[in-house]
Formats: structure tokens, sequence, C-alpha cells
């Protein structure tokens, strides 16, 4: 206790003369990375998970899954709230296959007895050759908003009509498996990461001060 009393009366004292940068490099040393606050709490209400792509639908309904997929686990382990399993996403889709593509994002949520839809909108995902033929790289984009089944309307982000913007690029070597496959769940892997980190605070594996740069 005494020892914590001492340090914070040092960070005072280096504040109050000046040493502002010197404050932020010894919390960072002390205390590590401060958390990152999510971007909006979801109630814990049952959520589904919803990723479509219809400007390219036949041509990535397998890269949609699969990031759906994804996303699903990666907000089931932070329990950012009860989540449906996609296979029941996937399921509706096939049963209903005549009438699947008319349903609106709360219906779907409805079908499934959710509360909130996460709807993410696959906008790109693309696997080119390096220049040279050295390896891959990939691009993968989405937005993302979720939606109160109740009434449609939009509770994150409330400022963004068409969605908050996910992205993540990658890049595989010769030395690496330099598989398309892999490079794209690699990036799927990535964005489902960051779309869960909306929702949950979080802490970064490093977040070092510039003066330590």
């Amino acid at each position: 206790m005494t020892r914590r009393f001492v340090l914070l009366l040092a960070l005072m004292s280096l504040s109050l003369a000046g040493g502002c940068n010197l404050v932020s490099v010894l919390l960072w040393k002390t205390a590590g990375p401060p958390k990152r606050p999510a971007k909006y709490i979801p109630q814990k209400t049952p959520m589904v998970v919803l990723v479509e792509n219809y400007q390219h639908q036949s041509s990535t309904q397998r890269d949609a899954d699969i990031l759906g997929q994804r996303v699903g686990e990666q907000l089931n382990t932070n329990k950012v709230a009860p989540i449906v399993e996609y296979d029941k996403v996937i399921a509706l889709r096939d049963t209903k296959a005549a009438d699947y593509s008319k349903m609106s994002i709360t219906s779907i949520g409805q079908a499934l007895d959710a509360k909130q839809v996460l709807y993410v909108q696959l906008l790109a995902s693309d696997v080119q050759p390096l220049p040279g033929g050295e390896g891959l790289q990939g691009l993968t984009t989405a937005r993302v908003r979720l939606v109160d089944v109740k009434d449609g309307h939009t509770l994150f982000p409330n400022d963004l009509s068409d969605g908050y913007p996910v992205s993540a690029q990658t890049r595989m070597g010769i030395k690496s498996p330099a598989n398309p496959i892999d490079l794209r769940d690699k990036m799927y892997l990535d964005v489902a990461d960051q779309v869960a980190k909306l929702f949950y605070a979080w802490t970064p594996e490093s977040d070092e001060p510039e003066e330590m740069r």
C-alpha cells in the first residue's frame, strides 16, 4: 500500500511538472496497456449472427457462412450475449429457400427466436497473387449493424446508417503455406475478432506509448 501511495505521489508530481509523457510511460510499465472500451454493450438476450452479400450472393455464400460462424464463436467465447448457433441460420435458409431471400432481418431473427440480430454485410473478400508471384495477399471488408428484432431499429451504430466498417488485409509469403483457403480463414478470424471487440472491453497485446517506440 505504501509503495502504491509513493508511486501515485510521484506520478502526480511529474504531471504537475509537465512530465505527462513520462507519466504515460510509467503507467504503461507498471499497469500494462489500458483496456479498450466496448463501442456498444448489447443486452444479454439471444443474438443471431447474419452474414450476407447480395451483390455476389452465389460466389460468396460459403465465405459469408464461414465468417458468420467465426463471428459467433468470438462473441460466444467473450460472453457478449447468448448466441444462436449459425447452423440454424443455414438450416432456415435451406428449408425456406423460396422465401428466405425476401425475409427481412427482423423476420429472420423472429424465426430463430432471437431478440437481436448482428447483421454483417460482406462487401469484399478477395485473394490475389503478390507482385512477382511471391505469395498471396487478401482483403476482406464488411459493415456491421446490431438490429433490435422487436421493432427493427438499429441499436449500433447510431451514427452510421450503412453500418460500422471493419476490414482485414493479410499476406502469405512463399515461406508460408500460400493456400487461398488458409488465407481467407485467417482474414475471417481477424474480421470476426474485430467485430466481437466492438461489443466488449478488451486489452491490446501491445499498445506502447509513442515515447517508448
